[in-house]
């Protein structure tokens, strides 16, 4: 495996997006959930996050969990 590979490698790895509910944190999240990682988004619109955590966890091999808003 290249130096490059293993630098980019996010499988096995916890993230946490915030406004991972829709635009730009929707895609971080869908490339972490798609490399391997175990994904948790947060979003001002729990409702949203929450669709988007189960059709993210449905479409990658990686896991995505809506946080609630505190």
């Amino acid at each position: 495996m290249s130096a490059s590979r293993d630098l980019f490698d996010v499988k096995g790895l916890t993230v946490v997006v915030t406004g991972g509910g829709s635009g730009i944190g929707r895609m971080i999240a869908e490339g972490f959930a798609k490399g391997g990682s175990q994904v948790y988004i947060s979003s001002r619109k729990y409702n949203k996050c929450k669709a988007a955590a189960q059709d993210i966890t449905e479409r990658f091999k990686g896991t995505c969990v809506a946080l609630p808003p505190v």
